[in-house]
C-alpha cells in the first residue's frame, strides 16, 4: 500500500498575504513513502511528473540563460551517481522519500508549511552527488555509447535508449549529458541554495579547471533564488497550529501556534 504523505506548495509566504503571486512563486515538494514491492518504482515516477509539472518556472520551456529545462525532476529517469539510481540524494531532490520505506508520517502536517525548510534541508546530499565531474571524466566514445550518448566532434546527441535497463554507471554517465553541469548550478542557485556553498562544491571539484569559471559565472547570473527560509522551529508551529487535529493524530506538538497566530504567520499554509 501506498501513501502519499504530501504533495504541496511550500508555503513560505513573501507578503502579509497569501495571494495568487506568492503561491506562484513557491517550490513545490512531494514527500510520500511506501512499503517494499509495492510499485514504488512506478509512483515515484509519477511523483517527480508531479514536480516537474508543478515547477513550471524550472521546467520545460525555461529560458533563462538559454537552458531547456533546470529541474532534474524533468529528466526521466535521471540518476547523478553510479553508487545508488534509487534515492532522492541521487535522482530528484524535490521528491522527499525515494528509496525509503519508513512511513514519515509525521511530515503529512509538515510538508505544505514547510517544503522549502525541507528541500533545503535535505539538498545538501543531492549537491553532493549531482555538482561533480563524471565519471570517467573524459569518457571514450565506447562509453558514451554504452549509455546511449552519441559523440561527433563537439555535438552530443542522447540517443533513445531504456535508462531501466542501463546499470547506474551508465545512467550517471548519460545523466551528466542529459542534465549538463551549467543547468545544475542554475538550478541550485535558482532554488535557494547560497552562492557560498555553491562557490565552494565548484572550487572543490574542480580545482585549476576552466570549467569552474563558468560554472561560477552562472552560479552569479542565474536569477534571483528562492528566499533563504525560516528556521524548522518556525513554521513547524505554524504547521501544527493550522492542522491541529492532523497534528494530534500523527504528531502531537506542544509548542503549536494558535490557529488565528498561524494563520498570520504562514498564510499559505491554510490554503494546502
Amino acid at each position: 500500500m501506498l501513501h502519499f504523505l504530501a504533495l504541496a506548495v511550500a508555503a513560505v509566504a513573501q507578503e502579509e498575504q497569501c495571494d495568487a503571486a506568492t503561491l506562484e512563486d513557491q517550490l513545490f515538494v512531494a514527500h510520500w513513502s511506501h512499503v517494499p514491492k509495492a510499485g514504488g518504482t512506478a509512483f515515484a515516477d509519477l511523483a517527480k511528473r508531479i514536480v516537474c509539472a508543478k515547477n513550471a518556472r524550472f521546467g520545460p520551456g525555461e529560458t533563462t540563460m538559454g537552458f531547456e529545462k533546470l529541474n532534474p525532476c524533468c529528466v526521466p529517469n535521471f540518476c547523478a551517481d553510479a553508487r545508488t539510481c534509487m534515492a532522492t540524494a541521487t535522482t530528484c531532490p524535490l521528491v522527499l522519500g525515494i528509496g525509503r520505506h519508513e512511513t514519515s508520517m509525521s511530515r503529512l502536517v509538515d510538508i505544505p508549511c514547510c517544503a522549502q525548510e525541507w528541500y533545503s534541508g535535505t539538498v545538501a546530499s543531492f549537491l553532493m552527488y549531482a555538482l561533480k565531474p563524471s565519471n570517467p571524466d573524459h569518457p571514450t566514445d565506447a562509453e558514451l555509447a554504452a549509455a546511449g550518448v552519441d559523440r561527433a566532434g563537439d555535438v552530443i546527441t542522447l540517443r533513445p535508449v531504456d535508462e531501466l535497463k542501463l546499470g547506474w554507471k551508465a545512467r550517471a554517465l548519460r545523466g551528466h549529458y542529459a542534465w549538463p553541469l551549467e543547468r545544475r548550478v542554475a538550478f541550485f542557485a535558482r532554488t535557494g541554495v547560497p552562492r557560498a556553498d555553491l562557490e565552494r562544491r565548484i572550487r572543490l571539484k574542480f580545482p585549476d579547471d576552466e570549467r569552474a569559471t563558468k560554472l561560477l559565472e552562472i552560479a552569479e547570473t542565474a536569477g534571483p533564488g528562492i528566499r533563504r527560509p525560516e528556521a524548522m522551529e518556525t513554521c513547524h508551529r505554524a504547521a501544527h497550529g493550522t492542522w491541529p487535529d492532523a497534528a494530534a493524530a500523527y504528531s502531537a506538538y506542544p509548542d503549536a501556534l494558535p490557529a488565528a497566530v498561524a494563520k498570520v504567520a504562514r498564510p499559505c499554509c491554510s490554503q494546502r
